[in-house]
């Protein structure tokens, strides 16, 4: 029960809640004072209400701005909304609301700085409600007080009686009704599974409930969890019995809400649950975005997963991942069965619409009533040169159905089959670029009897679940048991291409690459001059480039101008007719005005609409009007292209404008990389991201630029598309022939951040009022999708990098030259492939967000004498201040994780991550003098030949005991030994043996050589 005296302080505080008073602007409704911190933190009551908000940490969610902008339209009738952003940072200044981002709570100045709701989303993390203030809002014989005071205080009677009324009579609870559950597990999962059991804390150390621990006292018998842990729905449980209470068992280990021990009790609430592991995890990623989002509860605005233990899920929510998990309770489901669709080229072109569409309407002329929902499909093409070429699902069962207008280009036939026929909607699952010709299949003696292969006139044909099961190997890509060809996994793909390609990297090597980038995002790489640094950048980044829709102009617009749709288009519904259009089109009389009217042609139709000649600018606006507005606003986004021609009339005058909308063409690969080569003269960021140029007003760009707009216009696209962003790369090539503190500082401090890059303060810029140039944001945030290199060569033209950028990055090194195995068909003298083979490399580099501290948490439990040897590291480094932090901690955490999801995770792979993250997170940083650092640098190698190890002999421990071999380190007196003692880190040891080396001989040392 709170104080009394409590909640009269609190009701207080918020009667006097800051808001400006203008009669001139402000009705009486509101009693002449803006409302919007009142209706904000009504909302929020609102939610807590009904369960939709239960933790301190309050999102700009789609659920909380959605009910503002409904009780915004209760008070204020007729009004439009004002936007959510302006109280939900201006609350800040009444000393109860703190805006907190990725580092930590925002100062005033930079909430204040906040102008839209995607800069607020991209900025914070949530605002942190004072405690006191929050207690009281779970409180629910407080909260009806809190309301009441909002609105006697913020609102007229009418107002008051309008927005109690949009209150549902009895605000639903639905954690007290829910049958579904989320539980986040994380690293508990293994040990909860194993006991039967969910476990939460009743309380704090400091006496607070949290709701979404004290769920686990609501679940009852009968409820179902979905069970997350590792990123993705490893089980689902059935709660067999009524939550009791329980001490917190002594085996279930330190979850990501127990990391600070201490902060909560040991008394608890524990259900007994039956769970159900299943066969294949469903990855988060697989769940839609846009479900997560509008549904809340365990997942944030942006459709991540909140910190937190147990949430109830909606009916509905749940249906759908059921539907994921299981097949439908009730009667005998359908037996799914295999298809074969077969298509006459003659008729239908198979191969070029399976490069555009994503579903088709197929005709089924036999087995009608057994062609169900659900059935697998795959695509064959009939002739010569035919074969199997895709999978599908069927989305409907048979019914009478036309085609789709987008599947008319491509029949082939003169006469189209008009009217209704019986059949089905597919879905492709899959799609070849080359087809598994139709002597490949039938060489195959498992396929023998398949009917198509036998009697190949018809469209439909069954197949057996065994013929299915091998069309399956042949559609993944895979070579059946019988076959010379072996699957090949991503990483394996990616090192047959280097091989292919002339680059010869050993496979240690390119793991490395890989899982420091997608560790960190930025890499920089260093070594002698021609090694191939550049040309692992670029071969990775053509590995990881995916075949994406491009567009073909439309056959009857011949001579059109390609336009590119600005924001400004959409925002303002004009357009700046382009210079080269211009040339073709003479602009109608005027009359002497400014304006002219202008017939236009479109898809959809005709239109009259107006052009107007900005003489001080020079340019022509055409302004947008009705129909041809809500065309314009149906049909495109931003980055689309729009094409534009001129139509004369018989007397060769000219008549009107033409609009189309180009189609979609083959896939083509994604432009998805750019090499800049960095100049000496570049003393700040301006040869990287551009500059405005206040003589002629615009903007100028640089292909760097370029890709960070493209690939942050991409991860909108994603976001609409429901897929993961594509990935995009920014290599610098010699980044250090210039110093990198003067033109990179902004993306180091921007990467780290997430704060956004000043580009320019000119809106006409950012809304693309321009026909040559692209529009250009004031501010831009770095896209998580985007990965930078830089390579590096060291001589006396070059600069050394400080020890704040190598702190950021991840320091890869490519000094070994193996000419013996150089050239084509010569067998390597390299040592034979290490433990880094990335078996569970995934097809694109999905960007993780930045490592945290969930990530120590996870290496803590994956591993304890490697978590033992990092703690023992940094230990070692405290007494001469040359300790690491924990970003560098995170770091190396993130990177041996990796690993160990990628690689067989044996222990021999986990010390090889574990050595390389020494290597290039601690070691890059360490340069100085022989009197700095000797003595360290030998604490340091004894520590890498002997941590862990306890057979390690007295001379192993110094320098003088190991000589160079191959690239490593091999005991001196172990000449010819081919099982001669390594040390623990043989690739640190090797670095620090090289480090002492150049010490002893220059009086100087430092990582890059």
């Amino acid at each position: 029960m709170n104080n009394e005296a409590t909640v009269a302080e609190w009701i207080g505080r918020l009667r006097g809640v800051t808001s400006h008073i203008n009669p001139a602007t402000w009705p009486t409704a509101t009693l002449n004072r803006a409302p919007h911190k009142a209706l904000l933190l009504l909302a929020v009551i609102d939610l807590v209400d009904s369960g939709q908000l239960s933790d301190a940490q309050i999102e700009a969610s789609d659920a909380l701005v959605g009910r503002y902008e409904q009780l915004w339209r209760c008070a204020l009738p007729g009004r439009t909304p004002a936007g959510v952003v302006e109280p939900f940072t201006h609350l800040v200044s009444d000393g109860f609301w703190h805006l907190v981002g990725p580092n930590g709570v925002l100062s005033r100045e930079t909430a204040l700085g906040i102008r839209s709701l995607v800069q607020l989303r991209a900025t914070i993390v949530g605002a942190a409600v004072d405690s006191q203030l929050f207690d009281l809002l779970m409180d629910p014989e407080v909260r009806p007080r809190l309301r009441q005071a909002l609105l006697e205080t913020y609102f007229d009677s009418p107002a008051r009686d309008r927005l109690t009324a949009a209150q549902p009579a009895t605000p639903p609870d639905p954690r007290r009704s829910a049958s579904y559950w989320w539980v986040n597990q994380g690293v508990t999962y293994d040990q909860e599974r194993q006991g039967g059991y969910v476990w939460a804390s009743k309380r704090t150390k400091t006496g607070r409930e949290i709701a979404h621990h004290t769920n686990v006292g609501l679940l009852k018998p009968g409820d179902l969890l979905f069970h997350y842990a590792r990123r993705a729905i490893c089980a689902t449980g059935r709660v067999t019995a009524s939550p009791e209470d329980a001490v917190r068992p002594q085996k279930l280990p330190e979850g990501a809400w127990t990391q600070k021990r201490g902060a909560w009790t040991q008394e608890g609430r524990l259900a007994r649950i039956d769970y159900e592991v299943l066969e294949k995890p469903i990855p988060l990623i697989d769940i839609p975005e846009a479900w997560r989002k509008a549904e809340g509860g365990p997942f944030n605005a942006a459709g991540a997963v909140k910190q937190g233990y147990l949430f109830p899920l909606r009916p509905e929510f749940a249906q759908r991942l059921l539907e994921r998990v299981q097949p439908a309770k009730g009667p005998a489901p359908h037996k799914h069965r295999t298809w074969i669709f077969q298509a006459n080229p003659q008729l239908w072109n198979l191969r070029a619409a399976l490069q555009i569409l994503t579903h088709m309407t197929w005709l089924v002329n036999r087995h009608r009533d057994e062609v169900r929902q659900g059935d697998h499909v795959y695509l064959w093409e009939s002739g010569r040169e035919g074969g199997l070429w895709a999978s599908a699902e069927v989305l409907t069962d048979v019914e009478d159905l036309t085609d789709r207008p987008e599947e008319a280009q491509f029949r082939v036939e003169s006469e189209p089959i008009e009217g209704t026929c019986p059949r089905v909607r597919l879905r492709v699952l899959r799609a070849l670029s080359q087809p598994v010709p139709r002597q490949a299949l039938k060489a195959d003696p498992r396929l023998a009897q398949m009917t198509l292969l036998r009697f190949a006139q018809g469209t439909n044909f069954p197949v057996t679940d065994e013929e299915a099961a091998v069309l399956k190997q042949y559609i993944a890509g895979q070579a059946p048991p019988d076959s010379t060809a072996a699957s090949k996994s991503a990483f394996a793909s990616l090192l047959e291409t280097l091989a292919h390609e002339g680059l010869h990297f050993s496979e240690e090597l390119v793991a490395n690459y890989l899982l420091a980038l997608q560790t960190k995002r930025f890499a920089i790489v260093t070594g002698i001059s021609g090694t191939g640094k550049t040309g692992l950048a670029l071969a990775v980044a053509r590995h990881f480039r995916p075949l994406v829709r491009g567009l073909r102009p439309d056959p009857t617009v011949t001579s059109a101008v390609e336009v590119s749709v600005k924001p400004y288009m959409l925002g303002y519904h004009k357009l700046v007719l382009p210079k080269a259009l211009m040339l073709l089109y003479r602009l109608p009389p005027r009359g002497g005005k400014p304006s002219a009217p202008v017939n236009v042609r479109y898809p959809e139709g005709e239109a009259q609409l107006s052009v107007y000649h900005d003489v001080e600018r020079d340019v022509v606006h055409l302004t947008f009007r009705e129909r041809f507005r809500s065309w314009f606003d149906a049909n495109v986004r931003v980055g689309d292209s729009l094409l534009i021609d001129v139509d004369t009339d018989p007397d060769g005058e000219n008549d009107c404008l033409r609009f189309a909308l180009p189609s979609p063409a083959l896939r083509v690969p994604l432009d998805n990389c750019v090499v800049m080569a960095v100049r000496p003269e570049w003393t700040d960021n301006r040869g990287l991201l551009g500059y405005y140029n206040p003589l002629t007003q615009r903007y100028s760009t640089t292909p760097a630029l370029d890709l960070l707009l493209r690939a942050a216009e991409d991860v909108e696209a994603a976001k609409r598309e429901g897929r993961a962003p594509h990935p995009f790369f920014l290599i610098l090539d010699e980044m250090n022939l210039a110093r990198v503190e003067h033109y990179f500082s902004d993306f180091l401090s921007c990467l780290e951040s997430d704060q956004s890059l000043h580009l320019h303060s000119d809106p006409r810029i950012e809304a693309g009022e321009s026909d040559d140039a692209r529009a250009v944001p004031r501010q831009l945030l770095i896209p998580p999708n985007v990965f930078f290199t830089g390579t590096v060569n060291v001589d006396e033209t070059t600069y050394m990098f400080s020890p704040k950028v190598l702190d950021r990055a991840f320091t890869l090194e490519f000094n070994d030259c193996d000419l013996e195995g150089y050239g084509p068909g010569r067998n390597s003298a390299s040592p034979q492939p290490g433990p880094l083979h990335l078996s569970g490399l995934p097809d694109s580099l999905v960007p993780d967000g930045r490592p945290s501290a969930d990530d120590w948490d996870v290496f803590s439990k994956l591993d304890a004498k490697l978590h033992r040897v990092v703690l023992d590291l940094h230990a070692l480094l405290v007494p001469d201040h040359r300790h690491f932090g924990y970003r560098v901690a995170n770091e190396i955490a993130r990177f041996v994780v990796l690993a160990a999801d990628q690689t067989d995770g044996s222990e021999k792979a986990l010390w090889a991550a574990l050595d390389l993250g020494v290597l290039e997170k601690i070691l890059p940083k360490l340069h100085g003098t022989q009197q700095e650092l000797e003595e360290l640098l030998r604490q340091l190698f004894e520590f890498a030949v002997a941590v862990g190890r306890s057979d390690v002999a007295a001379g192993m421990l110094k320098t003088s005991g190991w000589k160079p071999d191959r690239g490593g380190l091999r005991p001196t007196l172990a000449q010819g030994q081919e099982d001669a003692p390594k040390a623990a880190l043989p690739r640190t040891a090797t670095k620090l043996w090289r480090m002492l080396r150049r010490l002893e001989r220059q009086g100087f040392t430092s990582f890059m050589e």
